[in-house]
């Protein structure tokens, strides 16, 4: 099964790999209405964890994907089956 992401595209979702170390940090740099989803989801970045962040019009903003970097490409591996159809690509960001 291809992975179903692409590298650049208009439109394109970010998905943001995120260590539960790393969480923390990344969170302090969004908005409250980030922060709020993704607390109230209980989103944790355990390994292969995902949170749908929705956008003000109810489109997928960004993905956000629990990543242990011993797994490496394995750590992706679930999303085609876990996504909404779209179009996404890793967040470059992260």
């Amino acid at each position: 099964m291809a992975l179903p992401l692409i590298s650049r595209a208009a439109g394109a979702v970010p998905v943001t790999p995120l260590g539960a170390s790393d969480l923390r940090r990344w969170l302090a740099k969004q908005s409250a209405r980030t922060r709020t989803w993704i607390k109230t989801s209980a989103f944790t970045a355990a390994p292969q964890e995902i949170c749908v962040v929705p956008g003000r019009a109810r489109a997928v903003e960004r993905v956000l994907v629990g990543y242990a970097p011993e797994e490496g490409h394995w750590a992706f591996a679930a999303l085609p089956r876990k996504l909404p159809k779209g179009a996404y690509r890793l967040d470059e960001a992260a």
